[in-house]
């Protein structure tokens, strides 16, 4: 059971590992394809499972064949309040966090107009043919994450030293090689870059925000053959904002001369009269700040039906067709980093490197989608 674990474990960090460049763009794709049941509270009672029910604004945006129930004309509205705690464990220093929102969840209005005169036949035939209109909050992205702890483990300039080897002479990485935080070294098979910030022991703090959320608007149109048929569409406009901030800050101290020279033997940092020699064991700070705005728009179709075969069972048809016309992701990333040569403060040495990397705007879209629900409901009759 113990090898097993260990090669489980052994597993998932390689894993890790080769998919953390593609993970933002992963969790961004997963965040805008999913959403809640918004609606009624009748609908939210149900599970969401009214695809073979009518007479509830949630047909709207649900099966909009449930327009066709409707023998009157009606309006709703559904508020939602949302709380939620995350509680986070960080090397040991336990926290928490709170978030709340109240706004409106679903709201809508239905017109009747009913298709057979008073003194007809109300039982056969084509019996009205009714308009929908509704608002449904389909997802909401408010959260907050705040957490700190001494890292006894790394220092995230261990994931700089890497992504400056990937990225070997671009503009971001020859920045931070001027930080007095880096060195270059000779490995047995190739150079490779190593922070001098020591290994362990420094004191991080992170926090992460997200807010906004996605909504469609509705346009709706439900008839009622005989009491036995109901066919309905709907046109609905989608809309999502999701922004996300995030800063990451860490203090610790540089190597001394020995963590440096087993590395590096002939570091610029090990050479007196060298400017690198000032920030050898000393205080430093870093801040990571990174922001990410994403919105987009789009619209689907719904085609509806419900079929009545007795007055207990009635199956429930819905085709949706979704376009999600434009997805803009805009992603500037702020680094600072501090380093101090000596204390107090005000007799010190300071290389103080600002690097904002240019906003990254990535504009595409995404293909059509189709989604198919059919349901069977038993409503026993006493």
């Amino acid at each position: 059971m113990t090898i097993k674990k260990i090669l489980f474990g052994s597993v998932l960090a390689i894993g890790m590992v080769g998919t953390a460049k593609a993970q933002s763009m992963t969790e961004d794709v997963l965040l805008f394809s999913q959403g809640d049941n918004g609606g009624t509270a009748r609908f939210k009672a149900m599970g969401g499972a009214s695809t073979a029910l009518g007479g509830d604004i949630s047909a709207i945006t649900g099966n909009p064949a449930g327009l066709g129930f409707y023998n009157q004309s009606d309006a709703s509205a559904t508020l939602r309040y949302q709380y939620g705690k995350n509680k986070m464990d960080y090397f040991g220093n336990k926290s928490n966090s709170k978030t709340d929102n109240f706004n409106l969840d679903n709201g809508g209005v239905v017109f009747h107009l009913p298709t057979t005169r008073y003194g007809g036949d109300l039982t056969k035939g084509w019996l009205n043919f009714n308009v929908g209109i509704a608002y449904n909050r389909t997802n909401l992205f408010n959260n907050k994450l705040d957490y700190s702890g001494v890292n006894s483990d790394n220092s995230i300039t261990h994931a700089y030293a890497d992504r400056m080897f990937d990225e070997d002479g671009s503009e971001w990485a020859n920045d931070m090689k001027s930080s007095f935080m880096f060195d270059k070294t000779i490995g047995k098979d190739k150079n490779f870059y190593f922070p001098i910030a020591e290994d362990k022991g420094s004191e991080q703090l992170n926090s992460v925000w997200t807010k906004g959320g996605k909504s469609e608007t509705a346009l709706s149109f439900g008839s009622n053959y005989s009491n036995k048929f109901y066919i309905g569409a709907t046109f609905s406009l989608t809309d999502f904002r999701y922004e996300k901030s995030a800063v990451f800050t860490e203090y610790g101290i540089t190597k001394d001369a020995a963590g440096i020279k087993a590395l590096n033997p002939e570091s610029n940092y090990l050479k007196a009269d060298e400017e690198q020699a000032k920030f050898v064991d000393v205080d430093y700070e870093l801040f990571d700040h990174y922001g990410q705005v994403t919105q987009g728009s789009g619209f689907d179709f719904k085609l509806g039906m419900i079929y009545k075969a007795t007055p207990s069972l009635s199956l429930g048809f819905t085709l949706k067709r979704l376009h999600l016309c434009q997805l803009q992701m805009n992603r500037p990333l702020i680094q600072t980093l501090t380093t101090l040569s000596q204390m107090p403060i005000s007799h010190s040495i300071i290389s103080h490197l600002s690097i904002t990397t240019p906003r990254t705007i990535i504009t595409y879209k995404l293909p059509i989608s189709f989604q198919l629900v059919l349901h069977n409901i038993f409503l026993p009759v006493y």
